[in-house]
């Protein structure tokens, strides 16, 4: 007799939630962001799994400092709506503006570390 937990409730697949992240990561950035990079990782604890997602932002426009600083008061804090997952930590990791003074309109980098975990 086998002590296998049975197998008539798997586990039910997730989808990918990076698509809704960087929706919402767009949305709360405003507009004139784009995104300059992008890497996924997977990322698994004792109790926990879920991925590691590393973002560069670039802001473009005038008033693109203004914004860098507004995006970065509020997204650690911020709300994320993501089915079957959870924005566990969301950190800015650096902010830097492009070395080229002349460039036009101007930009700011952003860059930033989100972890999310699957909700169960």
């Amino acid at each position: 007799m086998s002590r296998m937990a049975p197998t008539d409730h798997p586990r039910p697949a997730r989808r990918d939630p990076h698509k809704r992240l960087m929706a919402s990561i767009l949305a709360l950035a405003g507009p004139n962001a784009s995104v300059e990079s992008i890497s996924v990782h997977p990322w698994a604890s004792a109790t926990f799994q879920g991925s590691r997602h590393k973002i560069v932002l670039i802001f473009t426009g005038d008033n693109a400092q203004q914004r860098v600083a507004l995006f970065i008061d509020q997204a650690p804090e911020a709300e994320f709506a993501i089915n079957g997952h959870i924005v566990a930590d969301l950190a800015i990791d650096g902010r830097w503006t492009d070395p080229n003074a002349a460039l036009d309109p101007p930009q700011v980098r952003v860059a930033l570390s989100a972890l999310l975990i699957e909700d169960w």
